[in-house]
């Protein structure tokens, strides 16, 4: 995947919520460009109805210890949002254990933490204006979002070519609000021209369940599971 991805975000959908005034409604995404690999990670530059929106630069490491995918960035109106730093981790077996984000919103600054184990989500920090503390009931296996950070839907494309069929469901939990289910409504196998290079991807019709009703978008991914759109 190359270090300058550009990707449309076709709609943006608010739920309201107190907590943060991060995005909960899920983008459709497409794949435009592409340049040639960089050690330092992968740039997305995402555009909001063909406006610029923003940048993320999105590292993956994986071992024996786990995956871990950090990000900086920043997002544009409306959701202003700068990304100093934030960052994903899980168990090799793609069990969640933590989530850190240190973040500027709107001016205000926004740090969480949150951790998992037994089966609960556990979020410190502080949002906008206030100190925050919130525990929710997860799933073992469920996938870390955060909204208006791109970088959460690089484990979300590594999880569905990993391990994915029509009709299968995940389970998000969008910190630190509440998990939602993730369902595979299709996938179809293309082959994407990103410059001179033609690859084979797979572009995942995706249901989204959440409170205010089902949203769809698509996500395409490599056959390695990066996101391409």
């Amino acid at each position: 995947m190359g270090p300058d991805t550009i990707v449309e975000v076709h709609h943006l959908r608010y739920l309201v919520h107190c907590t943060c005034l991060f995005l909960l409604g899920l983008p459709g995404l497409a794949a435009a460009q592409q340049q040639a690999a960089s050690t330092q990670g992968t740039g997305y530059l995402v555009f909001f109805r063909g406006n610029p929106l923003g940048r993320e630069l999105v590292t993956v490491n994986r071992d024996q210890t786990g995956i871990s995918i950090t990000t900086q960035g920043r997002m544009l109106a409306p959701l202003n949002v700068t990304i100093r730093n934030a960052e994903f981790k899980y168990l090799p077996d793609w069990t969640p254990s933590a989530f850190t984000l240190d973040a500027t919103v709107n001016g205000n600054p926004l740090q969480l933490k949150t951790t998992f184990a037994g089966g609960r989500a556990t979020t410190e920090g502080t949002a906008p204006g206030q100190p925050d503390s919130v525990v929710h009931n997860v799933v073992p296996k469920t996938l870390i979002h955060a909204n208006g950070v791109f970088a959460s839907y690089v484990a979300l494309a590594r999880r569905l070519v990993e391990n994915s069929e029509e009709g299968a469901e995940f389970r998000v939990y969008v910190v630190p609000q509440t998990e939602i289910t993730v369902r595979v409504k299709a996938i179809h196998r293309e082959r994407m021209q990103i410059g001179t290079n033609v690859i084979d991807v797979r572009r995942f019709e995706l249901i989204y369940v959440n409170p205010s009703g089902e949203d769809g978008m698509n996500l395409t991914a490599g056959e390695d599971g990066g996101v391409v759109g």
